[in-house]
């Protein structure tokens, strides 16, 4: 993930007051993305958190009996839980989007993104994953069609991007979208975590793990200002 800024967390801090907060109390805010070298140990889904078939989910028994919960051919476990559909899948699924923010407040626990409204690569590639979805039939040379449409508006913005002045600087572009979110209640607690044999450096990225009450847990990265909002001051 890219270390926020300052100025980032004070723009997500004032949208989440105007815009989301509807009459909670704000408590903590803290930039956030996947960790490095995820995998998962989901029944039901794959190491990268893809939906698995029948016949791959008993592979998946197996292996999960076999291997140790962590550091697997340098690989560390993001997301634990009892099914597909637990809620820490979806709070790190949540965290895989661009400029995800992970937000607690007196009742809620949610992952909200950053939006930029005059333009959102993250969309696009939401509106063509969901038209892989679509049945084989409509597919085909549709299909050919949405990809090209996908990959030039993509080009065209990816340019129109790098032009435009930071969200920082035009806030009246940014808002805030709701990708996961729950009861404050669902939150059991928030621990420090650090993959093995990695050193946290002085400005390093650090990591979290949210233990939630249906017994699912989610690590996520962020960086040391986010670490200590989340999870208190940094013991030696």
């Amino acid at each position: 993930m890219v270390i926020p800024t300052e100025e980032e967390a004070g723009l997500v801090r004032d949208l989440a007051t105007r815009t989301w907060l509807r009459g909670d109390t704000l408590l903590a805010t803290a930039g956030c993305g996947p960790i490095d070298n995820e995998r998962f140990r989901v029944p039901g889904l794959d190491a990268e958190g893809n939906e698995r078939p029948v016949g791959g989910r008993i592979a998946d028994g197996f292996m999960d009996a076999v291997l140790p919960d962590d550091s697997v051919a340098g690989h560390s476990v993001a997301v634990t839980g009892p099914h597909a559909t637990c809620l820490a899948v979806g709070c790190y699924r949540a965290a895989r989007q661009r400029n995800a923010w992970l937000v607690v407040t007196s009742h809620r626990v949610a992952v909200l993104r950053l939006r930029d409204l005059q333009g959102d690569t993250g969309d696009a590639m939401k509106e063509f994953s969901a038209s892989l979805h679509e049945p084989e039939s409509v597919r085909g040379v549709q299909g050919l069609r949405q990809f090209g449409k996908f990959l030039k508006n993509t080009a065209v913005e990816a340019v129109r991007e790098v032009r435009r002045p930071p969200l920082t600087k035009r806030p009246q572009d940014a808002a805030l979208v709701a990708e996961f979110e729950v009861g404050r209640a669902e939150l059991v607690r928030i621990d420090r975590w650090k993959p093995t044999l990695v050193p946290n450096l002085q400005h390093g990225p650090r990591h979290l793990q949210l233990h939630f009450g249906d017994g699912s847990w989610a690590r996520l990265q962020t960086d040391v200002a986010g670490a200590i909002a989340m999870a208190g001051p940094e013991t030696a």
